[in-house]
């Protein structure tokens, strides 16, 4: 896969208390390092508090790194950036609740952003935004509504029709359907699919959903608290999962039909707080195989198209779930 969107050793620390010379710092990324392809989808997955949405805000520029950089076309884009670097990524948040504006109407919304970038003449604005309606597959009539006189599907097709307004060359997408009903979640990700295909962007797409994630990626990665843990192609992945966590997380998918006992299907204690100067590896007080090297070597991410970040990767299939892999074609969830 050749590098288009470059992370390298990205860590991002928040100072929650202490003092000057004795600060508290929560670590929220812990040298992420990952590239994406032009033209594909890449997801990030892994439960609440594994630092995806961090990674979400440095990749579009509303946090700053503390350490590491982010790179698109061989070109560094720094905690500050210009208002055309910006353009290049743009993100589309979990809840559009609170995203969106209460008080302007999608019109308004809309025209601030095209005479702001000045994305196109002033005399074909109104059509512009007209186009993206047609584009997220929302009534004209919807330009002159505010956020709350729309239901939750519509503001998040709104909201995405925001971000396209800029004419990204990489979309954002943060859990763009856990705030949304199941009925609705669906023709979310498929209009999602669709603008990627046809408008040719990149995406990184971010969910704690194995299912879905593995229904609209083309490559993944599995962050756990704050580090990246297995990536790779996304059928590799789910078809020969190596790192615990990962096969912990298939695990976890409900399904009608309950799978064959797993040696990593239940998980043991709780995940170490983000606040701890962690030695060895994180998942070891989880791990059902950790061992001597576990609590004092920290596993560095290693392999070339499937990595894994494990001191005793599975090598082979889970005994008896490759058939219930979650979100393959026929599959119950």
């Amino acid at each position: 896969m050749s590098a288009w969107l470059q992370v390298r050793d990205l860590s991002v620390d928040f100072r929650v208390g202490g003092s000057a010379r004795a600060p508290v710092m929560l670590r929220a990324l812990r040298s992420v390092s990952f590239d994406v392809a032009r033209g594909t989808v890449f997801g990030i997955v892994g439960e609440s508090g594994c630092g995806k949405s961090t990674l979400a805000r440095v990749l579009s520029g509303l946090t700053a790194p503390t350490a590491g950089a982010v790179s698109l076309e061989g070109v560094v884009l720094g905690a500050v950036r210009a208002p055309a670097q910006r353009r290049r990524i743009q993100m589309v948040f979990q809840d559009p609740g609170s995203s969106l504006n209460p008080a302007m109407t999608t019109r308004r919304m809309l025209q601030q952003l095209l005479r702001f970038h000045r994305i196109v003449p002033e005399e074909r604005i109104e059509q512009r935004c007209r186009e993206l309606m047609d584009q997220v597959r929302m009534p004209i009539e919807a330009l002159d509504k505010k956020p709350g006189a729309l239901s939750g599907g519509q503001r998040q097709r709104i909201a995405i029709a925001r971000a396209l307004a800029l004419e990204p060359d990489i979309l954002i997408a943060d859990e763009p359907t856990a705030a949304l009903d199941v009925s609705v979640q669906a023709s979310v990700l498929n209009l999602l699919a669709k603008l990627i295909h046809d408008l040719g962007m990149t995406m990184v797409f971010i969910s704690h959903d194995m299912a879905v994630v593995r229904r609209v990626c083309d490559h993944v990665a599995v962050m756990y608290l704050g580090r990246i843990v297995e990536s790779g192609a996304t059928e590799e992945v789910f078809l020969h999962p190596q790192h615990p966590y990962t096969n912990a997380l298939m695990a976890a998918v409900p399904r009608l039909h309950p799978l064959p006992v797993s040696e990593y299907r239940m998980l043991k204690a709780e995940q170490p707080s983000p606040l701890a100067d962690i030695t060895g590896c994180a998942f070891r007080n989880r791990c059902p195989k950790a061992g001597a090297s576990c609590a004092t070597d920290n596993p560095a991410l290693t392999g070339t198209n499937h990595r894994v970040a494990c001191h005793y990767p599975r090598t082979h299939p889970p005994v008896g779930e490759t058939a219930h892999i979650p979100g393959r074609s026929g599959d119950d969830i």
